[in-house]
């Protein structure tokens, strides 16, 4: 959060004036990458302080963590090229350079693995992150050079401070959000309830991640190139967001769906106490679904003081009922699912209508785009899980029961897509078509589920 600052976030929403900002923001990113180097290494001791380790133990975390300092000034380095490539919507060759960061981390952890002794052991894991975080820098500047002068403007970075500032206050009330229920869990219950907790958000946060990383790092700076113009800027940001809504809602229904018998098919009797926590979180994480892309367009807006502001009243709200929901329940892993679903149902429409409000959104726009996978994936999901739950004690039981959630429960939930969402669910499938152009066997399959889209609603070739 400090070697950013949001930086990047702000750099996206003033593209047009790019060359402006370019030179003080990658010398305020470096300044505050380096302030996060030094809070790190004075972070050092008091940790080894914290869990009161001693010996051996005590100086491999000390120096782990000063390795790990190294990534915040080598990260900060690269915000503006970040940034630039962004901008000009190059999001195939930023994936490229995710990925081989992400595959050069992992190869270099296993190969120092059979390098180092084994009392060494911890820093095959750190050593490759500092590593290639200078790597991933130097790709991005390898790729998307910048203009860069000895000369700081100081005299600018008032102007971009205050928006840092802003964004740096709300990331932390964001993650604070995500944080709320295992702080109030491990203040007020045990650790059985924290790890149920904690193992059933894993689990039904997967949609809402892949999402998270994947989508909205692509709207930010597409929306942004529409600022000026509020009619096409409210029309792309309802087309996502109909998109998102219809993909991850019924995925994570269908994670509600399939919680039972997943559970009790791979972990036996280890996680029966996950199970309604990971159903009633599913259905919370449905319903955020509108709520990914309202932060990626009020950020487009510039609007950085509004988005401070709103997470610092959901961090209120959602710690108030996370304690709520551990006090008043004896089961206070459920308790606090139930809150943090609440928290998520209030979300994602509040969240929608404060981005879309100056554009001229309305509230029946996001009803609109809430109502048809709602109810296509309660039809489908819902009534197979209803329904097999009568099936008879069996060897494999739950496997059977998994699987044919997922296939008949997903060839319902397409079908009902079809008819409520048609015009939406063209869109998906032409998109899909076209980045699986080189794959045969996916337009074979596309090309089916085009016709038999068409056949269930002909108005969807309107589209």
């Amino acid at each position: 959060l400090i070697q950013q600052a949001g930086l990047r976030d702000i750099l996206i929403q003033r593209q047009s004036h790019f060359r402006i900002w370019a030179n003080p923001a990658f010398w305020l990113s470096l300044s505050m990458g380096i302030v996060a180097w030094f809070v790190l290494i004075l972070l050092a001791p008091i940790s080894v302080h914290f869990y009161k380790l001693e010996g051996d133990s005590a100086s491999e975390l000390f120096h782990l963590i000063l390795v790990l300092s190294a990534c915040a000034p080598l990260n900060s380095l690269g915000v503006v090229a970040d940034a630039r490539m962004q901008m000009q919507l190059r999001f195939r060759a930023v994936a490229m350079v995710n990925f081989f960061t992400t595959i050069g981390i992992s190869a270099t952890s296993i190969a120092l693995s059979f390098i180092l002794p084994k009392p060494y052991g911890a820093y095959c894991f750190v050593v490759p992150i500092a590593v290639f975080a200078g790597v991933r820098t130097s790709l991005l500047w390898i790729m998307s050079p910048v203009r860069i002068r000895l000369k700081p403007q100081l005299r600018r970075w008032r102007y971009l401070f205050g928006d840092s500032v802003r964004l740096l206050l709300g990331s932390v009330f964001f993650w604070a959000t995500n944080l709320a229920g295992n702080i109030v869990l491990g203040r007020m219950h045990g650790e059985e309830a924290v790890a149920a907790y904690y193992f059933a958000t894993l689990i039904s946060a997967q949609t809402v991640q892949h999402l998270e990383v994947n989508l909205l790092n692509v709207l930010l700076p597409t929306l942004s190139r529409l600022q000026n113009d509020p009619p096409r800027l409210l029309a792309a940001f309802l087309r996502a967001t109909s998109i998102i809504i219809m993909v991850g809602t019924p995925a994570s229904l269908l994670i509600a769906a399939i919680s039972d018998p997943m559970l009790k098919a791979f972990f036996g009797t280890k996680w029966l106490i996950a199970i309604p926590v990971l159903q009633i979180l599913s259905i919370g994480m449905a319903l955020r679904m509108a709520s990914l892309a309202s932060v990626a367009l009020i950020k487009a807006q510039g609007r950085m003081f509004t988005y401070l502001r709103l997470y610092f009243v959901w961090v209120i709200i959602v710690f108030a009922l996370s304690y709520l929901g551990a006090a008043f329940f004896e089961n206070g892993a459920v308790g606090v699912a139930i809150a943090t679903t609440v928290y998520f149902a209030l979300l994602g429409p509040v969240n929608t209508y404060i981005a879309i409000r100056p554009a001229g959104g309305t509230t029946r726009q996001i009803i609109t785009a809430y109502v048809g996978p709602i109810a296509a994936s309660l039809l489908s999901f819902g009534v197979i899980m209803v329904a097999l739950q009568f099936l008879p004690e069996m060897p494999g039981r739950e496997w059977i029961r998994f699987a044919l959630t997922i296939v008949l429960g997903g060839a319902l939930c397409f079908l009902w897509l079809c008819r409520f969402v048609p015009r939406t669910m063209f869109e998906l499938l032409h998109q899909a078509q076209h980045m699986l152009r080189a794959a045969p066997p996916a337009q074979t399959l596309l090309g089916f589920a085009h016709r038999l889209l068409v056949r269930i609603s002909p108005s969807a070739q309107n589209a």
